[in-house]
């Protein structure tokens, strides 16, 4: 019969395990030393973590009492009692417990990082940045005292600062390898990246911060953090809307119970006026610094052209548990007085609670309004023009989150959307023939019921990282189309009123994947996936494939990440793009907005480098090959797919000069062509080219900040007219917008306020609008000067 391990052993095995992440397993063998020795301090210290892990905040603040009780020197329990208080929202309290077990082992580093992160719970950012210090003097190879101060840095309003924090901790996160498994080693290194992209986003570092996304993603796919910043990064790209919907509600079902719930208009096509409040969300122990109880956040502003906007958020958790709801309302002048005003609404009700340590449970309910016109005046005159685009959506979801442990996860949502859509158009037919000038409108108005369900199961391991799903989608609704004409002398003056056959639609999309990560070496990682796509638009289109996905990714040294990858897919509705399904491969994204059940393929290339003193670079180039379903008049089937062509470059530098001023630049290359036959592509381009510069230049004065943006823009675009003889014709357009924004706090993390001017100098243009979602949205540039005044309240 085997010797039975003494309470020593027990006690050990349970601290490793709890130092891997493993709260059930790390639970059960403290709960075996305890039964061995229930009158031990350190054990039972070590089962009350456990159920601080588990989410059991009230009992294991009495567990820890309890150890204390028994030998009030065990710097663990002092350490463990705080973090629960604090999670209960006693501040005070929670950072003196951990004061005393700095105080009890006060070479511990990771004591010393931990007491300088309760003081910036309580905005005591001096004697916080003391702590970090010491902490750094005492082991200059931890990642902990560099992470936090990254924190501090960017709460006092030093972006720069927090940056470079970040990549000294990302410098030594290898250096704990020694104390957790290669596994959560990425996963800190996922959540150090992630959590500061507010810092990225806020000096105009997008793309450094997509790269940081990325990597982010690779490290943990389950990290909430690098969803969320994934998503943010998503929002300043035409024609990532499905992407970065999809990438939301990743976040949401992972985040933890107590931190900041995502805001309402983060769930609808983004505004840069107001992007909310934003939550950092590290996936380590500074999570229980993170939650409280109650959080609130008010946002209001008014500028010219009749823009408006408010936004409240509101939210309240308990142990098990956490209820918020947000409301948001943005609206601006339309470009004409016959073109809508912009109006942007919706409501988010949210609540999650926990079924059991590793089960979490959500349901979801928004209601959404979205309305505006045509943002930009086109290229060509002559042109279709739309005067209104309005949609009205309200959905609800529910979801589920299990932890299976040692790594595994699964996620299941299902959800149902009712949609109203109303498009109008207008358009002025002139014949010489016959000397008569038209004007021709039309209304479509479509109406649709949505049910989807998604599910993805992840199991991460140290060289090897698998994840599988499904997803089903089912569309039913109708459209029916009005078409007027009148003479464009005197509207008055109605020729004819045609109301055209209501039409069914129905839709149908069914997806399985699979995907994994081989770690080759410790500097590459193989990437593989397959998908299989079945989907049916009744009457306009049909696609099933299985998608092949093969892609690597190399760290071939400090700060290079080059990536490459060959992947195919099938797009489906705006309406079933919001699953749990991956919307990148191996830093790439692979979805996009476009016409439903087009067939695609990309390859593409990119390397991204940090390098000295703080500079970042990167550069991407990517082709893709589509067969779009497109109408042919002439033809009896309808509906048949048409070759594509489109080209997608991108190249940033990012450079830090010192704490107080930045420069970065951007270069963003887009074209589309069509190839297919001859003539069936008219009155709108058929071929358009893009080339995007921003230039932006951050600086800090005193408290405040600037960010100063110019935009220099280049299109080119080729179109054939409809009628007989089809002439080509072809259109440029090369104009420059500058945007200022300028933030100063007002109550030091409470209150701010900032000034933003969008198309400073008023600069008249033409811009075909690339964007496919169809949904209105603020658009990327204004086409007149705009100015807004907003002020933020949270805490």
């Amino acid at each position: 019969m085997p010797t039975p391990w003494p309470t020593s052993a027990w006690a050990r095995r349970a601290e490793l395990e709890l130092a891997l992440g493993d709260a059930a397993t790390g639970g059960d063998s403290a709960h075996r030393a305890s039964v061995l020795a229930p009158d031990t301090p350190r054990v039972l210290a070590l089962a009350a973590f456990a159920r601080l892990m588990r989410g059991e905040i009230d009992a294991a603040a009495g567990d820890f009492q309890a150890a204390l009780a028994r030998s009030d020197a065990d710097p663990l329990a002092h350490f463990g009692l705080g973090l629960a208080l604090m999670r209960q929202g006693n501040t005070a309290d929670g950072r003196r417990e951990v004061e005393i077990a700095a105080l009890l082992d006060p070479s511990n580093v990771e004591l010393r990082s931990y007491l300088g992160r309760a003081y910036l719970e309580e905005a005591r950012s001096k004697v916080a940045g003391d702590q970090f210090d010491l902490a750094r003097r005492l082991d200059p190879a931890s990642p902990t005292p560099w992470y936090f101060d990254a924190f501090r840095a960017l709460r006092d309003g030093e972006p720069l600062t927090a940056i470079e924090n970040t990549n000294q901790a990302i410098a030594r996160n290898d250096n704990r390898a020694v104390l957790r498994s290669s596994a959560l080693i990425d996963q800190d290194r996922a959540a150090r990246s992630a959590s500061i992209g507010a810092a990225y986003q806020q000096v105009g570092f997008a793309p450094a911060a997509h790269s940081l996304a990325m990597n982010a993603i690779e490290d943990d796919p389950a990290s909430p953090a690098a969803h969320r910043l994934l998503a943010d990064v998503y929002a300043d790209l035409p024609r990532f809307e499905s992407a970065r919907q999809s990438e939301l509600l990743q976040a949401n079902l992972r985040q933890p119970i107590g931190q900041w719930p995502q805001a309402p208009q983060q769930v609808m096509p983004p505004t840069p006026l107001f992007d909310g409040p934003r939550a950092v969300s590290p996936d380590e122990a500074t999570a229980f610094f993170d939650r409280k109880p109650t959080r609130f956040a008010a946002t209001f502003g008014g500028g010219t052209h009749s823009a408006l906007a408010a936004s409240v958020l509101l939210s309240h958790s308990w142990e098990q548990g956490q209820l918020s709801f947000g409301s948001f309302d943005y609206r601006n002048a339309g470009l004409t007085d016959r073109s809508a005003d912009t109006h942007l609404a919706g409501s988010r009700l949210d609540g999650r609670i926990r079924l059991a340590p590793s089960t979490t449970l959500l349901a979801e309910a928004r209601h959404s309004e979205l309305g505006g016109g045509t943002p930009y005046r086109s290229l060509f005159d002559g042109q279709s023009q739309t005067l209104q685009r309005r949609a009205i959506n309200d959905l609800g979801r529910v979801g589920l989150r299990h932890e299976l442990g040692n790594g595994n996860e699964l996620l299941v949502e299902a959800n149902t959307q009712r949609v109203r859509f109303l498009q109008q158009d207008f358009f002025q037919y002139s014949s010489a023939q016959y000397g008569i000038d038209l004007d021709i409108g039309s209304e479509a108005l479509e109406t649709q019921r949505t049910r989807g369900l998604s599910a993805l199961y992840s199991r991460q391991r140290e060289d090897l990282a698998l994840s599988a799903g499904a997803s089903l989608a089912r569309q039913s609704g109708k459209r029916d189309i009005t078409v007027s004409t009148a003479l464009s002398m005197d509207p008055s003056i109605v020729l004819d009123v045609t109301r055209l056959p209501t039409t069914p639609l129905q839709a149908d999309r069914d997806t399985v994947f699979g995907y994994a990560q081989w770690r080759l070496h410790p500097a590459v990682t193989l990437h593989g996936g397959a998908e299989y796509t079945r989907y049916e638009n009744s009457g306009i289109s049909a696609a099933e494939r299985i998608n092949g996905k093969l892609g690597l990714v190399a760290r071939p040294a400090a700060g290079t990440t080059l990536r490459g990858a060959i992947f195919q897919g099938v797009s489906g509705s705006k309406y079933d793009a919001e699953n749990l399904a991956p919307t990148q491969f191996a830093g790439f994204n692979q979805v996009f907005d476009e016409i439903a059940g087009t067939r695609w393929r990309r390859a593409a290339a990119a390397v991204d480098q940090r390098l000295a003193g703080g500079i970042t670079a990167g550069l991407e180039a990517s082709g893709r090959w589509l067969d779009a379903p497109m109408v042919d008049p002439n033809a009896s089937t309808g509906y048949h797919p048409e070759r594509w062509k489109e080209a997608l470059h991108r190249a940033h530098l990012a450079i830090p000069l010192g704490r107080r001023l930045a420069l970065s630049a951007e270069w963003r290359h887009e074209s589309i062509r069509y190839e297919g036959q001859d003539g069936l592509v008219r009155d709108t381009p058929y071929k358009v080219s893009t080339d995007l510069l921003p230039l932006r230049l951050w600086l800090k004065t005193g408290p405040a900040d600037a960010l100063l943006e110019h935009w220099l823009v280049r299109q080119r675009a080729s179109q054939v007219a409809g009628d007989i003889g089809g002439n080509e014709s072809g259109a440029r357009s090369t104009f420059s917008v500058t945007n200022l924004r300028f933030s100063v706090p007002l109550v030091e993390h409470r209150l701010s306020a900032s000034l933003g001017v969008y198309n400073l100098f008023d600069r008249q243009f033409r811009f075909h609008n690339t964007d496919l979602n169809g949904d209105p949205r603020v658009p990327l540039f204004y086409a007149q000067r705009t100015l807004m005044l907003q002020g933020q309240l949270r805490f």
